[in-house]
């Protein structure tokens, strides 16, 4: 305590003493002697304070700087104007540290073997037993001499009472505990051989999928200690020890505190001296302002590691350790996505100082490519971290436990509680965002001949595989049969059911009706979900098909053939819903399952052409083709052939190539598909409908115009018959005309097709979904490229404002967007932004895109016409070399003529060489 000090002083000594802080040592001891040159007892005080703050540092295992500032409690408003310290006799860090013991040594019944690391309080030694045949090899952590004054000895060996209370499996073990000659305690624990958890995942390259279950697994030790009332505090990577067999160890309870019966924590000793103890880097907002600690704080801390498990870098960086600076960075300063953080890269702390770690850095070490990392990320588990890191601790998880269970959910593709804009994915807020219904007897007629097509189907599967017992079969039938009494209008008061009532209504029943038998429930699930999903209610269908997947792997684990089943289901609907990321996931674990117990089956077979189409949709390209091929491959050798199988795998194996641009070798395909399915199932049938409608695409591509006019006009009529007019599908029948007119030239009836799709798209599928932003864009471009781009602006502006919601600011469709903003303003004579939105644009391609890519090429031409107009034409004239290099490296049909780069070269004024 240093008393009598006036309040002017001290805001002259505290206003130096800061501005100090954080400059290095040859920086400081120079401007401390400039600016107390003529006031000696200036230069004192600073130096004393500045004494302490070196003191503090190593205790709480924080810079000095900010130690010291966390220990000031300035009373200038009090009548003294004195400032205190902690006080050395209340247990504060004083006298000199002490040396380490040296190797040999003994500590009670071990021999010091070397040490292996220190902190604030004590030393850790690995040690082995003095004497017998055990072998054991223990660490111990000793108290360091000149440490061991009351307060600190009390925080020892709280922190020994704590470790002795847990015994956990992901939890260093206590193992015994003493007194040295000397009067200092010490504890002994498990001995961790192991990595820290950041060096342990990188050095392995563990997957994103990999590392949350890691994870999850250091959650459920967090869990575990806060269950018996003990917070950490300190939850950090050096911290998380994990050995050769990959189990994490939780270590390091030196902060931990034991919450009272409330759930507040205790106030004792350093804390309640107003110290706040705490790792900044990893401290939650209340540890940052000294306020009361609880279990939110870990979840908080959890969050930050998480955050740096998958992207290689935290969510903010500690720049300065000022008090004020620290509290605004970690209680104000809103962490971005960790899909935008892995996308972007950005300066991160190491001992040897700060380095850059690229986009590319971080992904390589984890899924590969920055666009698969920001795929995996992108979505729940985005959502799962940011509520983790909540600056509100009542906003966050309420326990570690539940952040496990959230991990547990999105790793087996269910709902996770992190996504309240589609909690529970209920019905109901499906009901009203696709109110799309049969009606009255005709809708319940139709929908009865579907569950029944549907169950009697499920059945001849069953009966092949020997599954399905009698009384299942007889506990579906009666439930099928209770469903359509509810349209008995006596029953309903007069009230004629819709199909979408009776469907709505049965699904609400399962749980009542069905809760005690689960397989007859999950079965029952699945046939409602394929109703919902032949009305285009795909997200009606979502909630029952997770809940089947949920209920089948509580009954049978894993690796069971139902559950393959299921998962397909899913994955097929997570496909249609564009949640491409958690298809392919329970795509794969089904293909697994298949292949170990059905290994010729057609589940496994239709499953791996459904991950096909998911890694189409990914742009995985090659991985694409060796599903499809896979799954025919299994389709043709299947006993007893399974006929629309194969031709559903036929259609979109044709699909695909016309989707790499080799659409007459995929033409022969969608001929012998719509062959099949006009046998089987009839011209008329919804199925044959959609494979006339590929057939068309297909002709289109190849050239035969009116060959494809013809028959999307059939595939246009089924749709309306089989759906009406409010249905996706039909909305794909209008855009693809509308595309087909387009390539033949009639602009008009092109227009009026795409103008006819988007509204039915938008309605069905919602405004940001791929097809409703893809029919946008066809009509823009079609406009535009006719001159008319005045209309064209708004559907191009529409399109962004879309893509920049969907995937962020700096995705490469952005920047396609950007390009297609920018082209038709031009196009209208209006030059207002067109230069930043292309420099913008061309910034994005750079990050994101090969540097060989066509999109790269065509941006660089387009920014350079622009420059090339201005006065900026050596700029511009260097894009078009550029882009013109990478026209020469790879040529492709979509990037710009040679012939129109040397032109316009020519036209900035260089020569064409």
């Amino acid at each position: 305590r240093r008393s009598g000090m006036k309040s002017d002083r001290w805001r002259e000594v505290r206003s130096l003493f800061d501005r100090l802080l954080d400059l290095p040592a040859g920086e400081r001891a120079a401007l401390l002697a400039a600016e107390t040159a003529a006031d000696p007892e200036l230069r004192s005080e600073v130096e004393s304070l500045l004494a302490l703050a070196a003191e503090a540092e190593p205790f709480l295992e924080m810079p000095a700087a900010e130690e010291a500032r966390q220990q000031l409690i300035d009373l200038s408003g009090a009548p003294s104007g004195d400032l205190y310290l902690l006080p050395a006799d209340d247990g504060g860090v004083r006298g000199d540290a002490g040396e380490a013991v040296a190797p040999g040594a003994a500590i009670g019944a071990y021999r010091i073997v070397r040490e292996i690391g220190h902190g604030g309080m004590g030393t850790v030694y690995l040690c082995e037993r003095a004497s017998g045949d055990f072998g054991q090899r223990v660490a111990i952590k000793l108290i360091r001499r000149g440490m061991d004054t009351a307060l600190v000895v009390e925080r020892f060996l709280a922190e020994r009472r704590i470790l002795s209370a847990l015994e956990h499996p992901n939890i260093a073990r206590l193992i015994d505990g003493g007194t040295t000659a000397d009067g200092r305690p010490y504890f002994v624990m498990e001995y961790i051989e192991g990595e820290a958890l950041l060096d342990y995942c990188d050095k392995r390259r563990l997957t994103v999928a990999d590392r949350l279950r890691l994870f999850r697994e250091v959650c459920r030790a967090v869990q575990y200690a806060h269950q018996r009332l003990v917070v950490h505090r300190d939850l950090k990577p050096t911290n998380i020890l994990v050995t050769s067999d990959g189990i994490p160890k939780l270590l390091d309870f030196g902060l931990s505190r034991v919450l009272n019966p409330d759930g507040s924590a205790e106030t004792r000793g350093l804390t309640a001296l107003g110290l706040r103890m705490m790792t900044p880097e990893y401290a939650s907002p209340e540890q940052a302002r000294g306020e009361l600690v609880t279990t939110a704080s870990d979840v908080y801390s959890l969050g930050i590691l998480l955050f740096e498990l998958l992207t290689g870098r935290r969510p903010y960086r500690i720049r300065s350790r000022r008090a004020a600076d620290l509290e605004r960075a970690i209680c104000d300063e809103i962490p971005e996505r960790p899909s935008t953080a892995a996308a972007k890269g950005g300066e991160i702390d190491t001992p040897g100082g700060p380095v850059t770690l690229t986009a590319k850095e971080a992904s390589e070490v984890r899924d590969g490519s920055v666009a698969r990392l920001r795929r995996a990320l992108a979505g729940d588990i985005d959502n799962i971290v940011l509520k983790a890191l909540k600056k509100e601790p009542e906003r966050r998880y309420s326990s570690a436990g539940e952040l496990a269970e959230d991990i547990r959910r999105h790793l087996a593709g269910l709902p996770v509680m992190a996504r309240p804009d589609t909690l529970g994915y209920r019905a109901s807020k499906f009901v009203r965002r696709h109110a799309v219904a049969l009606s009255g007897t005709l809708g319940a007629a139709v929908l009865l001949a579907i569950l029944i097509g549907i169950h009697t189907s499920q059945l001849s599967r069953e009966r092949d595989r020997a599954e399905m017992q009698a009384t299942e079969s007889k506990e579906l039938a009666t439930f099928l049969a209770s469903l359509f009494e509810l349209s008995d209008l006596d029953r309903t008061r007069g009230q004629a059911l819709s199909a979408r009532d009776i469907l709505d209504r049965g699904a609400a029943r399962i749980e009542s009706d069905l809760g005690a038998q689960p397989q007859v429930a999950a079965k029952m699930m699945q046939i409602i979900a394929n109703v919902y999903r032949e009305l285009d209610l795909n997200a009606q269908a979502r909630p029952l098909l997770e809940g089947a997947v949920a209920a089948l792997r509580r009954l049978h684990g894993e690796e069971n053939l139902d559950v393959a089943t299921a998962e397909r289901n899913l994955g097929a609907l997570l496909h249609a819903l564009g949640d491409e990321q958690h298809a392919e996931e329970l795509l794969r674990q089904a293909i697994r399952t298949g292949q170990t117990l059905a290994p010729g089956g057609v589940d496994l077979a239709l499953a791996r052409g459904v991950l096909a189409n998911t890694l189409k949709r990914l742009g995985q390209y090659p991985a694409a083709d060796a599903e499809f091929r896979a799954a025919l491959a299994i389709l043709d050798k299947a006993p007893p052939p399974d006929e629309l199988a194969l031709a559903k795998t036929l259609g979109n194996y044709g699909l695909f190539l016309e989707t790499v641009d080799l659409a007459p070798k995929g033409v022969p395909y969608l001929r012998r598909t719509l062959e099949i399915e006009d046998r089987v199932l009839g011209p008329e049938s919804p199925s044959a409908g959609a494979n006339r409608l590929n057939l068309g695409i297909g002709l289109r591509l190849t050239g035969a115009f009116d060959e494809a006019i013809a028959v999307e006009t059939q595939a246009l009529a089924i749709a309306e018959k089989s759906y009406g007019r409010k249905n996706s599908f039909y909305g794909k029948a209008l855009n693809e005309l509308g595309s087909t007119w387009s390539a033949k030239g009639d602009v008009d009836r092109a227009g009026e097709s795409y103008r006819a799709s988007i509204p039915i798209y938008e309605e069905v599928l919602g405004p940001d979904h791929p097809d409703t932003v893809g029919a946008r864009r066809n009509l823009a471009i079609l406009l535009a490229i006719n001159g008319r781009e005045r209309e064209a602006l708004p559907e191009f502006q529409a399109v962004l404002a879309s893509r920049e919601r969907r995937f962020g600011p700096d995705h490469p469709a952005v920047a396609e967007s950007l390009f297609d903003v920018a082209n038709a303003r031009r196009g209208t004579g209006d030059l207002t932004g067109v230069e930043a939105m292309m420099r913008r644009g061309l910034a994005i391609y750079r990050a994101k895109v090969d540097p060989d890519s066509s999109d790269l090429a065509c941006a660089l031409s387009d920014l350079a016409e622009v420059l090339c107009a201005g006065t900026a034409k050596a700029e511009g004239l260097a894009l078009l070399a550029e882009s013109k290099a990478i026209v020469l490296r790879a040529p492709s049909p979509s990037a710009p003529p040679l012939g129109a780069l040397d032109q316009a070269i020519s036209r900035c004024g260089g020569g064409s060489s």
